[in-house]
């Protein structure tokens, strides 16, 4: 779409993304939360790459990687059951799906 040409994008990532750039998060920081996490993370998914939701996972000392296989950037939209699996994460327990993934 023209909306997504270089040339139109790249102001939008250069405006809206200079303040997360900024950001720094080393992994020590990210093993210090302490809290389960769940990252749900699509494999065709060419906006954000697999390997960065892998690593999440595997950075965060209670995290779990839940993986739609044919998903996308809107993993949702391919495959509905992250909605139940995001409903058993907030009761408290792991998707069947949910992988603890090693470095």
């Amino acid at each position: 779409m023209q909306i997504e040409w270089p040339v139109r994008l790249n102001k939008h990532f250069e405006a809206h993304f200079k303040s997360v750039q900024a950001n720094d998060f080393p992994p020590e920081a990210v093993a210090r939360v302490r809290m389960p996490v769940l990252t749900v993370h699509g494999k065709m998914d060419r906006n954000a790459p697999y390997g960065g939701g892998r690593e999440w996972a595997a950075t965060l000392p209670d995290g779990r990687l839940a993986t739609v296989k044919e998903g996308a950037h809107n993993p949702w939209v391919d495959e509905p059951a992250v909605v139940t699996w995001i409903g058993e994460f907030f009761a408290g327990k792991w998707p069947a799906n949910a992988e603890k993934v090693r470095n």
